[in-house]
């Protein structure tokens, strides 16, 4: 009997070790989508983190269709239905933020003041807000579109509007609840007194309303306590979004049970000038121009008086210019400074995109194709998030890789622009990569849309200097890709070609610049895609001679090692890729945070399984003792 009870002791003992080991099994390495949280952040550091963002717009703001039709709702203004590859494209491009403006009325349904969202269509919201989980995206959604809230009389009505914005976010707030802080809730799009002479500007009762209403928007979030509610952060607008002075300085921060309600940052839309933004009449326009530019600085200086300064963070939830009789190198300008402006106050701006691909007319924002995720007007992407600058601007030895790194400064995400390469050129794309442990997997795209399918690197830097140059490439087809300078005579120097296929395979040459701008290019022989990736510029010394030895034009990694059948690293598409990285020595930071994840899992169970040994051994030693 002693013996029995023995063993079902000891059964229970390694029972209980097992399924705490499992336990640590199961969860020591989620996926993103699945765990890491982001949480315990104030609302300045978290909007900190976002960047630069991508409105999809007239899709789920639309307000055509059947009353409860999903489709037919979303696609009703002539835009296709949101799809995955739209938003991994979002963030190969280099956004960080996606806005989904949302109009909820079609899926409510109202029986006694109720009130009531379809729950087929919150499932259909939840993902679209997943997708942007799995890309490390902030998500922004909001209530758009709104008849019932923008109505003629909101001076008026204010309170009726409230009781059905009331019941909209306790019942978004409920769904979502378990959604870390990458989703922020924004209450109200453009909240006015639509049909009115003064609906764009306001009058001092309407600023109270909307005031009223972003009240009840907060209070309605943090009244329920599970989840992220009481630490998400609340985007806020003031009468109409506007940048005006005025209907800034008459915001105020909502109370939730008497005191200033915390987590809360302000909406805010810019299109400014007006008529260059938004319409036909201004095609041009001019950052040294007073005109064009004082609309713009006086907003940030009004945003940095009135919030900034006051710890209050500032979101731009809207801007852009339309595409006027193809005005691109204009609307490059605006980009280049509107964008730098944003990021020099520190305030997240996030680009409106309509669909609308037309060329004049007014509201002709178009930057992605939204069936593919390719990205449709990459100049103006590029000078948005990046600026026009190049960072390569002197001569080192230097890498190129398209993947954010890590260093003391904190982490960088570095496109073909950003480091150089001309604007047509844009941009990363998902999934195709040479470096290990990239999460998405970035590097220089040449579509068989590319002019020639060329992709050109300013070597400005490099002017009467000796060096050489290795990359990697690839391509979806087999194919031949050069590489080569183009001198300041527009003359094309073939350096040396490699066959390439779905593998990376290196390609490496060497030549002495002239006193002039060059130009490195690769350029593919095929009508098929290829890729670029890891490119590593190294300048030779007054010998000639380099610092690292040069890598063979073999079917190897850089490290030189030979590239088996089996090794996951070796088609460019999986996340645990070859150990090469072109001598770039900068930590990835998911690799870093991917190893400390796996070495605390593995001490975890070491620890475990020492202390379920020492049990089992004084079970042992005590049974023995009674016997």
């Amino acid at each position: 009997m002693k013996k029995l009870i023995f063993i079902k002791k000891l059964n229970t003992v390694l029972m209980t070790c097992c399924l705490v080991l499992g336990m640590f099994a199961f969860n020591a390495d989620p996926s993103y989508a699945a765990g890491e949280e982001l949480t315990g952040l104030k609302a300045w550091d978290l909007v900190a983190l976002m960047d630069k963002g991508y409105n999809i717009g007239n899709t789920l703001d639309a307000t055509g269709g059947k009353h409860g039709d999903i489709k037919g709702h979303e696609t009703s203004w002539g835009n296709p239905q949101i799809n995955k590859e739209l938003i991994d494209g979002i963030a190969a491009a280099g956004f960080n933020t996606v806005r989904v403006p949302i109009t909820w009325h079609k899926h409510i349904t109202t029986v006694d003041g109720s009130y009531d969202i379809d729950k087929e269509f919150l499932d259909r919201v939840k993902e679209v807000v997943d997708w942007c989980y799995e890309d490390d995206l902030f998500v922004i959604i909001n209530v758009h579109h709104e008849e019932w809230v923008n109505v003629s009389d909101l001076d008026q009505s204010y309170e009726k509007v409230g009781k059905e914005l009331k019941r909209v976010w306790e019942q978004v707030s409920e769904y979502f609840a378990d959604y870390d802080q990458h989703l922020i809730f924004e209450g109200m799009n453009e909240p006015r007194a639509a049909g009115k002479s003064y609906e764009w500007t306001g009058t001092k009762p309407c600023y109270d309303a909307v005031n009223y209403l972003n009240s009840v928007f907060v209070n309605a979030v943090r009244s329920n306590a599970k989840g992220h509610n009481p630490e998400r952060v609340l985007m806020i607008p003031g009468y109409a979004a506007s940048m005006s002075r005025e209907v800034l300085s008459s915001i105020t921060i909502p109370t939730v049970n008497g005191a200033p309600a915390e987590n809360i940052a302000i909406s805010v839309h810019c299109y400014s000038p007006y008529d260059f933004c938004l319409t036909d009449n201004q095609p041009t326009f001019d950052p040294k121009r007073s005109a064009d530019t004082s609309g713009i600085t006086s907003m940030f200086g009004s945003l940095k008086s009135l919030f900034l300064d006051n710890g209050i963070p500032v979101v731009l939830g809207e801007c852009g210019c339309t595409n006027n009789h193809d005005n691109l190198s204009e609307r490059i300008k605006w980009f280049d400074y509107f964008g730098g402006m944003s990021k020099r106050y520190g305030i997240p701006a996030i680009v409106w995109d309509n669909g609308n691909n037309k060329q004049s007319g007014g509201e002709c924002h178009y930057y992605f194709d939204r069936k593919t995720g390719e990205v449709a007007a990459p100049e103006l992407v590029t000078a948005f998030i990046y600026g026009s600058d190049a960072i390569v601007k002197e001569a080192t030895d230097t890498v190129i890789d398209f993947e954010p790194v890590t260093t003391d400064a904190g982490t960088t995400t570095y496109t073909p622009r950003d480091l150089g390469f001309t604007s047509s050129n844009l941009t990363c794309q998902a999934r195709i990569n040479h470096t290990e442990g990239a999460k998405l997997g970035f590097s220089l795209k040449v579509s068989t849309s590319i002019e020639d399918r060329t992709a050109f690197f300013n070597m400005k830097g490099y002017k009467n200097k000796t060096v050489r140059i290795t990359a990697y490439v690839c391509s979806d087809e087999a194919d031949s890709v050069t590489m080569g300078i183009k001198d300041s005579k527009e003359t094309m120097h073939d350096l040396t070609s490699v066959q390439t296929g779905k593998d990376f395979a290196p390609i490496v040459g060497e030549y002495t610049l002239d006193g002039e701008d060059s130009l490195l290019y690769f350029k593919g022989s095929d009508e098929t895609t290829f890729y670029v990736d890891d490119i590593s510029i190294e300048l030779a010394d007054e010998n000639g001679n380099y610092k690292t030895p040069a890598v063979e034009m073999t079917d190897t990694y850089a490290d030189g090692n030979e590239a088996s059948d089996d090794d996951p690293g070796k088609d460019g598409s999986s996340d645990t890729e070859n150990t090469s990285n072109a001598g770039n020595t900068s930590a990835d930071l998911t690799d870093i945070m991917q190893e400390r994840s796996i070495s605390d899992s593995k001490l975890i169970t070491l620890f475990v399984l020492a202390a379920a040994t020492v049990v089992v051994a004084l079970l042992v030693l005590r049974h023995k003792r009674k016997k």
